[in-house]
């Protein structure tokens, strides 16, 4: 995590960003969070978008997160075969400008494809969420900010969800909270929405400036 946030630093410098909006979705959101909630005068906005509002810690052992999150990765015979699995997965969202999100998460490896994403570095990133403590960084949020959060996925999920969201109106009640009726990849069920959001947003953020 220290390496991310040091990478993303020196990248808004390198690129002369004057207070950027930060967006981040899944474990980028905690990415996001960080980086805003570590560094005060970083950022002019916040969009978080259905990472863990609050403590993994506060749901689950590390034995039961690794249990829960590191299913067997997953090993094509054909790159077709990979194409099938995401159209499984993103269902009714599924279109062919997705193919392309298809081909940069997969390799040649000896003739079958696997995922870029390895099992050891998604330990790594697990222990990073994990690790992550939400509740610390909230209330150092002073920029104008949004979780969105997605209510389709498993009861046990949902659960700890709404729970992190009441735990988060609670800590920092200037954190406007969104619901969606999607699945976890908010960005590719409701495209349009987010988009809007983060517009707004970074209307806010423009406006509070004086900028």
């Amino acid at each position: 995590m220290d390496m991310l946030l040091e990478d993303a630093d020196f990248v808004i410098g390198e690129l002369g960003l004057e207070k950027p909006m930060v967006v981040g979705h899944s474990w980028g959101a905690t990415v996001a969070l960080e980086l805003v909630g570590t560094r005060p005068g970083l950022a002019s906005a916040l969009v978080f978008i259905d990472g863990p509002v609050q403590s993994a810690a506060n749901m689950f052992s590390w034995e039961d997160a690794q249990r829960l999150m590191q299913p067997p990765l997953p090993r094509f015979t054909t790159f077709a075969e990979a194409i099938a699995e995401s159209q499984r997965d993103f269902g009714r969202a599924w279109d062919d400008d997705l193919e392309s999100f298809v081909k940069a998460r997969v390799v040649d490896n000896g003739g079958a494809y696997v995922l870029t994403l390895t099992a050891a570095v998604r330990l790594q990133l697990l222990r990073g969420l994990y690790d992550s403590q939400p509740e610390m960084l909230w209330p150092r949020i002073d920029v104008p900010a949004v979780a969105l959060l997605a209510r389709d996925g498993p009861a046990s999920i949902s659960s700890w969800k709404e729970h992190g969201a009441a735990l988060l109106g609670e800590l920092a009640p200037n954190i406007e909270i969104l619901w969606f009726d999607t699945p976890h990849d908010i960005p590719i069920f409701a495209p349009a929405e987010v988009a809007a959001v983060i517009e707004r947003v970074s209307s806010a953020a423009a406006a509070s400036s004086g900028s």
